[in-house]
């Protein structure tokens, strides 16, 4: 969804800080440290809305229904915990606080991530 018009401050943040991030990647790719330079291009990922309409768009051809949030989705997210979702993937920490009761934290490429129950 959209961002929130009370977290601008916060989106402020959140763009100079991975805009830094790419910067100090791009220094460690220089240097041959592809590791540390592949941790912070992950640290400097932006979603856009692009990249999310061709997600959703992915999904519809296949069948898979998209819930797209106005805001911040995490009421939605909670709600659907509670009724339909057996489990939540994300990063956000704030869902413990909305009640999900099952998160999977930290996923990674092999399937491993951290169960929060």
């Amino acid at each position: 969804g959209r961002n929130l018009p009370s977290k601008l401050e916060t989106e402020n943040k959140r763009r100079k800080n991975r805009k830094e991030n790419r910067e100090k990647a791009m220094q460690f790719l220089k240097e041959g440290r592809s590791r540390e330079a592949r941790e912070y291009f992950q640290r400097s990922v932006d979603i856009t809305p692009d990249m999310a309409r061709s997600v959703i768009q992915a999904c519809r051809e296949r069948n898979i229904d998209c819930i797209v949030a106005p805001y911040e989705a995490d009421a939605q997210l909670a709600y659907l915990n509670r009724t339909i979702a057996d489990v939540i993937i994300t990063e956000d920490s704030d869902l413990t606080l909305f009640g999900c009761e099952q998160i999977i934290f930290k996923l990674v490429e092999t399937g491993d991530g951290v169960l929060y129950e």
